[in-house]
């Protein structure tokens, strides 16, 4: 039996000029990566500043040294939503991923 023939490409609209449309995208995938390094570079600055290693968890001792804030103050940000926590051994800890994207998502600090 022979294969099924296959179907003519269906066309697509496009709004804009294909290669104009791709230049876009490869400048915005440009953006996204310039600013995904900066944000890291800006995170891993702020660890060195603090003295800490880069590892994938932090003590909550550890991001208190790293953003200079009290332990009432961490636990208004976790009550709030800001920071989440991972429990290991009945120790809470907050990943890293969590604090990149803490420093790329700019918003106000919860009030304390």
């Amino acid at each position: 039996m022979p294969p099924a023939p296959i179907p003519p490409p269906i066309p697509v609209l496009m709004l804009y000029d294909p290669t104009e449309f791709w230049q876009s995208v490869r400048q915005f995938v440009r953006e996204e990566v310039t600013l995904a390094q900066a944000q890291t570079a800006t995170v891993h600055a702020a660890l060195a500043n603090a003295h800490l290693p880069i590892k994938p968890a932090y003590s909550l001792d550890e991001i208190g040294i790293l953003f200079q804030m009290s332990k009432a103050d961490l636990s208004d940000w976790i009550r709030q939503g800001t920071l989440t926590t991972i429990q290991i051994r009945r120790k809470s800890y907050i990943l890293y991923s969590d604090i990149l994207q803490l420093f790329s998502h700019p918003h106000a600090p919860p009030k304390v």
